[in-house]
């Protein structure tokens, strides 16, 4: 069945309010930052990719993603875009912030997560959702 990024997001924030263990501590920082990840996936995808970009992909790296979101090259899109780009530079600081915590809950077995980071990356993610829906929607209304 498909999911939404706002479902990632309360699956997140869930757990994150409430008590539990460490491997529920690291799956709600993990689903909070995919919900980010898929939220952005649309903008990032109709923006040109980076130079950094593998020549070869088929698919946006989590790494090309939030590039593209610090580079917010969308000159030659339409003008009004351009009023976004500090708007989308919080953006992008949150979504690397919001990386950084996942790789840590993924991979850093050995480093104790604590409930203020996954609450924190829960409202991280509520956060960059609510901003993505405004990024969109100016988006929309220019193409």
């Amino acid at each position: 069945m498909p999911i939404e990024p706002r479902e990632l997001c309360e699956f997140a924030t869930q757990w994150s309010e409430s008590k539990c263990d460490e491997a529920h501590l690291r799956a709600s920082i993990s689903r909070a930052y995919y919900a980010i990840f898929h939220a952005y996936l649309p903008i990032a995808e109709y923006l040109p990719g980076t130079a950094r970009e593998r020549k070869d992909a088929s698919h946006i790296t989590h790494e090309e993603l939030i590039g593209r979101l610090f580079e917010w090259q969308v000159t030659g899109l339409h003008a009004r875009l351009n009023s976004l780009k500090r708007r989308v530079y919080a953006v992008a600081v949150a979504a690397e912030a919001s990386r950084k915590a996942r790789v840590k809950a993924d991979y850093k077995l050995e480093m104790e997560i604590e409930p203020v980071e996954a609450r924190s990356q829960a409202g991280r993610a509520r956060n960059l959702l609510r901003e993505a829906i405004v990024i969109k929607n100016e988006m929309e209304r220019v193409a």
